[in-house]
């Protein structure tokens, strides 16, 4: 699974951080990640992280079997302990030069280390110190909160003194922006200047919807919302633009040179190469920690977008189903970079148990257009018999058909499916392998509804399949079956004018070699260019096999000659 990204600032260009939720530290350097390796924290639990200057990252934690919370300069690869004193959490932390810096904790404690030694300060306030930060002329100011119930500080020459107390929310985060801050208190922005009242200002949406925002160089910034919509902030007018629509669920963090990142929790980052202040719509995609385990993927169904980004819908054998959001593209250079994601969020979830509360297993998935509605569909196998039919009714978003398709009976055990107008008209059909019998042709008519046509197979063909692809294999206009047969290799069937299957006469070599093979799956393509379409047979125990197409129903061995004949441990291929 990917690491969980918990916290993450980008300080300039070149320079950055981030902590994974299983404590790992990485540094951004001139556009590279490098994991901090630091047997140090080894045995501290990391509550707290923060940093201000290019080479140095404060980690606030708890030694394991202790109670205090300890601070930890991190430079490159050392590490410097400043043990605190007993205090009982660290919440917020600033550093005001090189050489002094500010703790604030739990219950109104607050300290700052100068000349090498710890102060403690007294607050008028018993409240939690959640925020440091200081304003563009300099002046250090502080946010408290418990129970709702928020303060503004301000450190003046006399010590600390509350400027304001806010209670219709809880302040959430603080931007410094010109001469005032800007709060985000629940889900809601705040413009406060001194001297003056505090102004809402208006967020680009209606409704509760949070959101994550940041600025660069006090004043201008970005906010993105929960579902991926990119707005830029003007801080001359406090209004916003609409910038894009990207994905759900990302987070930003801006540089004050103008740089910055959006990245998301599960383990991917999005980095800027330019300014923002003059490039708002971002072009470049990095990769970041992503790990995810693909030892038992099944199958991947690309689902196209129009106006949003594009989905791979990755089906698993027996962990819950994800979709890849290819997320921005620069169509000058081509390229797609994507975050994964919940297949439920998108309306693509289906039972992980089968009817006697087994596994399911998926097995393989096909995207088409199966109701002709010009948008794509997910139709879905388990190896225990379900299959599901999710139909597209607004771009990303699917409902289970199956139902309604006439596909929801569940019995067998199924393979991976193949889809072509069997029929020569109009639409989609189905051939579905089974692994106890010959496999079962799904006629649509035309809507996304299925009747299941017996009597379609020859009867010399095995009562058992695991994998099926349509390919025109004689140029002729229908489209014939290649069938994957575990243990007796492939069957390729003619199209007798969609209505029904023949098994022609194989010359040239040995398709059906009736020896015990466990294949994977069958595909097809023009491998030597001369206009017809030749068959890879994908194989787990044994090297693959090509077959080169050389019409009338010839074909020729040519797996060595291809360079595939160690090819072993396969299981498809497109």
């Amino acid at each position: 699974m990917p690491e969980k990204i918990i916290w993450a600032k980008r300080i300039d260009k070149d320079n950055g951080y981030c902590r994974t939720q299983s404590k790992r530290l990485f540094q951004f350097k001139r556009n590279k990640w490098n994991e901090l390796h630091l047997p140090q924290l080894n045995a501290v639990t990391i509550h707290r992280t923060n940093a201000f200057l290019p080479n140095e990252l404060w980690v606030a934690g708890v030694r394991f079997g202790e109670q205090r919370t300890t601070l930890f300069r991190i430079t490159g690869q050392d590490v410097e302990e400043l043990h605190p004193p007993n205090v009982d959490n660290i919440i917020s932390l600033f550093q005001h030069t090189n050489d002094s810096f500010w703790i604030g904790c739990n219950w109104g404690e607050m300290l700052s280390f100068e000349d090498n030694a710890w102060i403690k300060h007294l607050l008028p306030t018993q409240k939690h110190i959640s925020f440091l930060w200081q304003m563009h002329n300099g002046n250090l100011w502080g946010s408290s909160d418990f129970r709702g119930i928020s303060e503004l500080l301000r450190l003046t020459p006399a010590g600390w003194t509350i400027i304001e107390t806010i209670t219709d929310g809880e302040i959430v985060n603080v931007w410094p922006f010109r001469d005032g801050i800007i709060l985000k208190i629940d889900a809601s922005l705040w413009l406060y200047e001194p001297d003056n009242p505090r102004k809402k200002i208006n967020i680009p949406f209606s409704g509760k919807r949070d959101f994550h925002f940041d600025l660069f160089n006090y004043q201008n910034g970005y906010l993105i919302d929960t579902m991926g919509h990119l707005f830029a902030f003007s801080g001359q007018t406090q209004k916003f633009t609409p910038v894009d629509t990207l994905v759900a669920g990302l987070e930003i963090s801006l540089s004050k040179d103008g740089f910055g990142w959006l990245y998301y929790p599960e383990g991917v980052f999005y980095t800027f190469d330019k300014p923002i202040a003059t490039q708002v719509s971002p072009v470049n995609a990095n990769f970041f920690i992503h790990r995810m385990d693909l030892s038992d993927l099944m199958g991947a169904g690309f689902i196209a977008g129009t106006k949003k980004p594009d989905l791979l819908y990755l089906v698993d054998l027996e962990r819950e189903n994800r979709v890849a959001q290819s997320f921005l593209q620069d169509k000058t250079k081509f390229f797609k970079r994507g975050i994964y994601t919940r297949a439920a969020d998108f309306g693509l979830a289906e039972r992980q148990e089968s009817k006697d509360k087994a596994p399911t297993y998926d097995a393989a998935v096909l995207v088409a257009d199966f109701n002709n509605d010009a948008k794509e569909d997910v139709f879905l196998t388990a190896i225990y018999g379900q299959k599901y039919l999710f139909f597209q009714q607004n771009e990303r978003v699917f409902a289970d058909g199956t139902s309604w398709a006439g596909l929801r009976e569940e019995e067998g055990r199924l393979g991976q499916p193949a889809t072509s107008d069997f029929d020569g008209d109009g639409d989609l059909d189905l051939c579905l392998p089974r692994a106890f019998s010959q496999p079962d042709i799904f006629v649509n008519n035309g809507k996304g509804q299925f009747t299941r046509v017996l009597g379609l197979m020859p009867d010399e063909l095995p009562k058992s399949s695991g994998s099926a692809v349509f390919a025109n294999l004689d140029k002729d206009k229908w489209p014939d079956l290649i069938l994957g047969v575990p243990g007796s290799g492939i069957y390729m069937l003619k199209n007798i004018n969609g209505q029904k299957f023949g098994m022609p006469v194989i010359s040239g070599t040995s398709i059906n070699s009736r020896k015990p093979e466990k294949l994977g799956s069958p595909t097809v393509g023009d491998y030597d260019n001369d206009g017809d379409l030749d068959v890879l047979g994908c194989k787990l125990y044994k090297s693959n096999s090509l077959y080169r197409n050389d019409g009338d129903w010839r074909f020729t061995a040519v797996t060595e000659a291809a360079g595939l004949i160690a090819s072993t441990l396969t299981n498809g291929a497109v």
